[in-house]
């Protein structure tokens, strides 16, 4: 048995996983299937390249015919950002360092052997994984949430140490020639350090993006607080003018029933239902804020011609800050709603809201048009200044220990929250 060639299997498999793992991509068939479709054809290729030209046209052609793949999959396939798919498969490669270290210390036991490093190699690769996966890749996870920017700063130093490595371990033979122990401690040990150090930063900058959710989060609850407040002195201000303007409607009603002129009649009488239902908020559930706001955003998206369907079971009352965050969330929903459908032929709304298993859920699905980018399952607006909404809404149900999921398929975009 080649010993290389499951050494290499191994360590595809090794990375793959690790690269895949960081960036919290589903295990789902489809997903699983498309990920073996191309670590097969990375397979064959390192075969052909081996009969061809030997092992090492392998080691020096990885990083196009592994790495670049990877990447390539992970952000056109997957929809991650390139910032995040380079950083998860660069400490993917990072980590190997570690599995290659252990094989060659365990040689020492071994001489003579030459197979010993590939079978040693592979032996450690399934413990070193497991660990990595429960210990390592929920930090990584963390640090993969801050800003792109700062992903690719913090990439810099994996990209030295991935050069470094092949320079000296593939392209020449600098670590070859020098305590081929004593070089892999270190670099093992410097890449445990990257590791921690990308460790920690990641933990504090998830309490920067926390304060930072906070801040804004208040500041949306503040807004939205004061556009209520708006919505109910404009409604109250109608209905006062409504009310003087009445007298006038009964006495212009009077002077066309004397003269028998039914028609302007029914026309007095329309303008004063029009003026009433302006005014009126309509009754959707129980909870009055709730039912403001839903009956606020129904009206504006009727107003542009978009049919919508309200389908709300929200108990009367409420925790205050559910309650308020509630509000927002739906502002968000309906708003991005009725962006999108406005753009559709037959434009339509649906809304559904209630309790289930004491939870809250939220359902809103409307028309739409064109393919929707989505970056680490949330999508990602191509209008300048948009798509802070989505963000919104998927960080109100984190804050409420719950979840939010976006879908589009078929002409149909649907947002799922769970409060």
């Amino acid at each position: 048995m080649n010993w290389t060639v499951l050494n290499l299997i191994s360590v595809l498999v090794y990375g793959t996983l690790l690269t895949l793992s960081c960036l919290e991509i589903k295990p789902t068939w489809k997903n699983s299937a498309v990920v073996a479709g191309l670590s097969f054809c990375c397979l064959l290729v390192q075969s052909f390249l081996a009969n061809t030209f030997g092992f090492d046209a392998i080691f020096r052609a990885y990083p196009l015919i592994v790495h670049l793949p990877l990447f390539l999959l992970c952000v056109f396939f997957f929809r991650k950002s390139p910032a995040a798919s380079l950083f998860s498969l660069l400490t993917a490669y990072v980590l190997t360092v570690p599995r290659n270290w252990i094989g060659n210390v365990l040689t020492v036991f071994f001489p003579g052997s030459e197979a010993a490093p590939d079978i040693l190699r592979t032996a450690a690769t399934i413990p070193l994984l497991i660990l990595l996966l429960i210990f390592w890749t929920p930090r990584a996870r963390e640090f993969l949430r801050q800003r792109n920017q700062t992903l690719w700063i913090m990439a810099i130093p994996f990209e030295l140490f991935y050069a470094l490595s092949y320079i000296t371990t593939v392209y020449t033979n600098l670590m070859l020639e020098s305590n081929i122990l004593v070089i892999g401690f270190v670099m093992t040990l410097l890449s445990l350090l990257l590791c921690i150090l990308a460790s920690v930063v990641g933990k504090q900058n998830e309490q920067v993006l926390t304060l930072h959710e906070q801040q804004d989060l208040l500041k949306m609850q503040s807004s939205e607080t004061e556009k209520r407040l708006e919505e109910i002195h404009d409604s109250q201000q109608k209905m006062r003018i409504l009310r003087h303007d009445m007298r006038h409607y009964f006495q212009m009603i009077d002077d066309y029933a004397a003269k028998g002129n039914t028609a302007e009649i029914r026309s007095a009488i329309h303008q004063i239902q029009k003026g009433i239902e302006d005014t009126a908020i309509r009754q959707y559930c129980l909870n009055e804020q709730v039912n403001l706001a839903i009956s606020s955003f129904v009206r504006k998206a009727e107003k542009q011609g978009i049919e919508v369907a309200v389908n709300a079971d929200v108990p009367e009352k409420l925790d205050e800050s559910l309650t308020l965050d509630l509000c927002i969330l739906l502002a968000n929903a309906m708003e991005n709603a009725a962006t999108a459908a406005a753009d559709t032929k037959d434009a339509w709304i649906r809304l559904n809201c209630g309790m289930v298993s004491e939870k809250l859920v939220i359902q809103v699905s409307n028309s739409c048009e064109g393919d929707i980018f989505f970056l680490n399952g949330i999508p990602k607006s191509r209008r300048a200044g948009h798509g802070f909404g989505a963000y919104s809404i998927a960080a109100l149900a984190e804050r409420h220990g719950g979840t939010a999921d976006f879908s589009c398929r078929d002409g149909v975009f649907m947002v799922r929250a769970v409060l």
